[in-house]
């Protein structure tokens, strides 16, 4: 299992790994949580539109979720980039 979370992890690149540093660094996080944040990787890396206006609904969130503060900066670094 371990092996393909990391294969997986690699084929997303840095992005996901400063993401979940990123978190980790925060406090510790459950399960599900980190769920979440692979959720929000994958989508910034499948990058069709269906999978942007999920972004965008998670990032409308509770801004003290973690899940929604990470939706809402991977979105908005997509609009930046224009994608």
């Amino acid at each position: 299992m371990r092996e393909r979370a990391t294969a997986e992890l690699e084929k997303v690149g840095g992005a996901a790994e400063a993401t979940l540093r990123k978190a980790l660094e925060e406090q510790p996080l459950s399960g599900q949580q980190l769920w979440g944040l692979r959720t929000v990787e994958v989508l910034e890396g499948v990058g069709s539109p269906q999978a942007r206006r999920l972004l965008e609904a998670l990032a409308e969130g509770a801004p003290e979720a973690r899940l929604a503060r990470e939706a809402k900066a991977v979105h908005a670094a997509q609009e930046q980039r224009g994608v």
